[in-house]
């Protein structure tokens, strides 16, 4: 067998093993689905969400960014259909770890999340300008301090018990 035929099945070979793969991937770039009551565009495994994409709903909600098995995984910029806004992490379609939200009244959030609830450090402002500055447990006030409008301490929170001042 000559060198030039053994090239030529070399890359046969290679060629076929390649085209075999491609074939057989169910990843696919910007594609639309119906999926899950809403419409999602981006990257599919298996004929559902997966890698980067958005989801939108007709009453308005919008989820951008990252999706595992068919859920909003990893940073995802959210819209709700009440017009507030989430930017931050999922894992598995729950909030988990740092992110922020906002409310059409002005109000914010900004901390930490678990399984869906403020847990952690985070800083709660009203639309009146009051705020809570500390730690949740499980979407509860914690240990931390409230400030009025004026930023005057209002109260404190010892383990969930609040105390006024």
């Amino acid at each position: 067998m000559t060198y030039r035929t053994k090239a030529r099945q070399l890359f046969m070979a290679c060629f076929y093993l390649l085209a075999g793969f491609f074939m057989l991937s169910s990843y696919a770039d910007d594609v639309t689905i119906d999926y899950g009551g809403g419409t999602y565009t981006g990257e599919i495994s298996h004929g559902i969400p997966h890698g980067s994409g958005t989801w939108t709903f007709a009453d308005g909600r919008r989820f951008s960014g990252g999706f595992r098995r068919g859920r909003l995984h990893g940073h995802i910029d959210a819209i709700y259909s009440d017009g507030s806004r989430y930017r931050g992490e999922f894992i598995d379609g729950l909030r988990h770890g740092p992110g922020a939200v906002t409310k059409p009244d002005g109000s914010t959030y900004v901390g930490e999340f678990s399984n869906d609830k403020r847990h952690g450090e985070g800083v709660r402002t009203y639309a009146d300008g009051s705020k809570y500055v500390g730690e949740y447990r499980r979407g509860a006030r914690w240990n931390g301090t409230a400030y009025d409008k004026d930023r005057n301490v209002s109260g404190t929170y010892s383990e969930g018990i609040r105390t006024e001042e």
